[in-house]
């Protein structure tokens, strides 16, 4: 079994005995090995993207870039970034013709560019720099592999847990210091929200997206105790838990069945949850990490309003979907020393926490955790989510994947077939596919 449950809410720590800076320095163990290419006279350019927008990637990598290039004096950083809606497009040609950057961002889109050998396998740099290896969550480490390889250096990492607002808590008699701690009781607490309120309890989104299948691969996984894909042997493992993967179908089917969400559920996703319950019009929302910048100032405002739970437990425990992305470097690359000592770099202590905390990303170094930012009342589910917490489908059909278990998962939460159905839609659909 697998343990999980306990809320946001606690006793504030004392402040760390060095300032955050001093213990970032000390906890790194990749500066000296990062200063080694400013002794060679050798002048080298490496590219270098990132996937988001502008506006949000620039003010934190430019000063990174800049004092990288101030310590490596005979290297030059070429920054750029490229659009989400672009990202499969453009990686794909950027690789078709030889110009893939020397380190760029990848996430579920990678699974394809590692199967035809385009990406270069950073197992044997992880397995030599053990110390910068170590300081990762192992599970984080664990659950970036694909056919039991490393093929990009997870920096930008979230998983689902339980927000939930404390006011609407207390306004329906329940006890914001117990959130559910079950798959069970997250609905019943939903529903006696409802019921004394006329608050909806739970944010349902029914519209067949990707976080969609991500939700429920988390219900499934805490169900069955075992994520929805086995990456070893890249295969489903439905048929290994028909009982549990029809249950947790059932599941999702009840959310809308049951009185406890807001009008509509098939107009929105998951994350369309996130301005309902911002506004406190929901008690409570499935999310990750991704949702804090939207709620920031009102997890600043002292109140301590909404609060952060581990994702609810099935039969078999919690094992929520974590998402993970970070930084590939292409088998084409010509300096691919040079390149991961940068990698290196964006990813000591300090780097890694100022990409994590302007982008909303959980804290997955070790030496991250002590920091003072993520002593705050909100973070201890959140981080504590990646010790149970299973990675996404890998296989260079990710998306097909995704896209027909969200659309099979809507037509179950809307009546449209049976959890036997779907099951069997699914396992026959995704199978012809990938065999």
């Amino acid at each position: 079994m697998l343990a999980c449950g306990g809320a946001g809410k606690k006793e504030e720590p004392a402040a760390p005995a060095n300032p955050a800076k001093q213990d970032a320095q000390t906890a790194d163990t990749s500066q000296e090995a990062d200063q080694k290419d400013a002794s060679s006279d050798e002048q080298i350019t490496l590219t270098f993207m990132r996937m988001g927008s502008p506006e949000q990637a620039t003010p934190i990598f430019e000063p990174i870039i800049k004092q990288y290039e101030e310590e490596h004096p005979n290297i030059k950083i070429d920054f750029s970034v490229i659009g989400w809606a672009e990202a499969l497009t453009k990686s794909k040609l950027l690789f078709s013709s030889g110009q893939f950057p020397d380190v760029g961002f990848m996430s579920q889109i990678g699974y394809e560019f590692a199967e035809q050998g385009l990406l270069l396998d950073l197992t044997p740099y992880f397995e030599k720099d053990k110390e910068f290896a170590e300081n990762f969550t192992p599970s984080v480490l664990e659950s970036v592999k694909y056919k039991d390889k490393i093929y990009w250096s997870p920096c930008a990492v979230g998983a689902f847990s339980l927000w939930y607002n404390a006011d609407i808590f207390k306004q329906a008699g329940l006890d914001p210091e117990k959130p559910p701690k079950t798959l069970d009781e997250l609905l019943d607490y939903a529903e006696t929200i409802k019921q004394k309120t006329g608050i909806p309890g739970l944010a349902v989104g029914a519209k067949a997206e990707s976080d969609l299948t991500h939700v429920f691969m988390s219900v499934y996984a805490s169900n069955a105790g075992e994520s929805l894909w086995n990456s070893s042997e890249q295969r489903l493992t439905f048929e290994d838990h028909k009982d549990a993967a029809i249950k947790s179908i059932a599941y999702m089917r009840e959310m809308v069945e049951r009185d406890i969400h807001q009008p509509n559920p098939i107009e929105i996703d998951f994350y369309g949850g996130r301005p309902l319950f911002r506004d406190h019009q929901v008690g409570m929302i499935l999310d990750g990490v991704w949702a804090l910048k939207e709620f920031r100032s009102q997890l600043e405002d002292g109140t301590e309003t909404l609060r952060t739970a581990s994702f609810p437990s099935g039969d078999a425990g919690c094992s929520s979907l974590m998402g993970i992305g970070g930084w590939a470097i292409p088998s084409s690359c010509e300096h691919p020393d040079e390149a991961w000592e940068f990698i290196k770099y964006l990813q000591n202590t300090e780097n890694q926490s100022s990409h994590g905390d302007q982008w909303g990303l959980l804290p997955i170094l070790k030496s991250q955790k002590e920091l003072p930012q993520y002593q705050e009342y909100y973070w201890e589910p959140l981080i504590n989510q990646t010790e149970t917490s299973h990675g996404i489908i890998a296989h260079p059909e990710t998306t097909f994947i995704e896209t027909t278990i969200a659309q099979q998962i809507s037509d179950a939460m809307m009546g449209k077939q049976t959890p036997e159905e779907t099951f069997d839609n699914i396992v026959k659909t995704v199978n012809d596919k990938i065999n």
